[in-house]
């Protein structure tokens, strides 16, 4: 990840800097611009095949170790289980949490599914802007967040 995000930030600056070096070498002329430049691609493109195929390898191990490792982290359902635990250790059926007490039917959840899409295309086509999207996925999903903060 941080050679991707290094590549994104710093390919202009340290492009033209080769770039001029290459160019203003008495030996080397404009043309060995392009030379470097195709030589350069060549070798990133072997690299990046090369990883694809190392993950490829590996993609299911993966896979498993996240379902294993890693814990949920929405906060709808680590609530539902903190809930379904009090009511195991209590034995009171009071203790609910909001998703299981606003649970949508099937219908509706079909009804959703089937019209987000038409909404999205509604959106692009008028040119509507989804900023008010963004901005309640930020303020109300923590791992929106931290790639936002990270990011």
């Amino acid at each position: 990840m941080s050679l991707f995000a290094f590549s994104a930030l710093f390919s202009f600056g340290l492009g033209s800097a080769f770039g001029g070096l290459i160019a203003a070498s008495p030996h080397l002329g404009w043309r060995w611009v392009q030379w470097v430049h195709v030589m350069f691609v060549q070798n990133i493109m072997s690299f990046q095949v090369s990883l694809l195929m190392l993950f490829l390898r590996f993609s299911g191990a993966f896979v498993l170790a996240v379902v294993l490792v890693l814990s949920e982290t929405r906060s709808s359902i680590v609530l539902a289980r903190i809930a379904k635990d009090f009511r195991k250790t209590t034995g009171d059926p009071r203790y609910r949490s909001s998703a299981e007490i606003d649970k949508p039917n099937m219908l509706s959840l079909i009804k959703t599914t089937c019209t987000r899409p038409l909404c999205t295309q509604i959106v692009l086509f008028f040119r509507i802007s989804p900023s008010y999207i963004t901005i309640d996925l930020l303020l109300t999903e923590p791992i929106v967040q931290s790639f936002s903060v990270s990011g």
